[in-house]
């Protein structure tokens, strides 16, 4: 069971994880983030996992309003998880979190993969962190306590 305190304010917390290349896998580990983020008490703000349904990252002109409209939601945060190696725009992300001096909190990267639990799809992304270890399928879009067996 997640640690709850009663007296701690949530924080909001900006998630910078990977969007580019295994667009699907990489998304899987934001939602894994987010529901760690929420799991800790705090209000996750990751940016990826709308701005790309509004504005095609692959058109140059888009991807810098999308960043730039992250970098504003950064601004309103009051720390950084930031979720394996920095990419390109990572490393945007974590610059104006110092710029802005924020605390950034390093977390493990994803880790492993197996079937779904809940519906027996493939592609499963684990995160191993801190806080707990999250199972996050990529067809279903749900993340589930790690350890649950695959439906039959």
């Amino acid at each position: 069971m997640p640690r709850k305190s009663a007296t701690r304010k949530p924080r909001l917390i900006f998630v910078s994880s990977p969007y580019r290349g295994d667009v699907s896998r990489n998304l899987a580990v934001a939602r894994a983030a987010a529901k760690q983020v929420f799991d800790a008490g705090h209000v996750p703000v990751v940016p990826h996992l709308y701005i790309p349904l509004v504005l095609d990252d692959d058109i140059p002109e888009e991807r810098d309003q999308g960043i730039a409209a992250a970098l504003k939601l950064l601004s309103a945060c009051d720390e950084m998880w930031l979720f394996g190696e920095p990419t390109q725009g990572m490393a945007m992300e974590l610059e104006e979190a110092r710029r802005l001096d924020l605390p950034v909190h390093e977390k493990a990267p994803p880790t492993g993969s197996g079937p779904c639990w809940r519906c027996g799809g493939g592609g499963v992304v684990r995160v191993e962190g801190d806080l707990a270890s999250y199972v996050v399928c990529p067809e279903c879009s749900r993340p589930a306590a790690a350890g649950r067996r695959a439906r039959s």
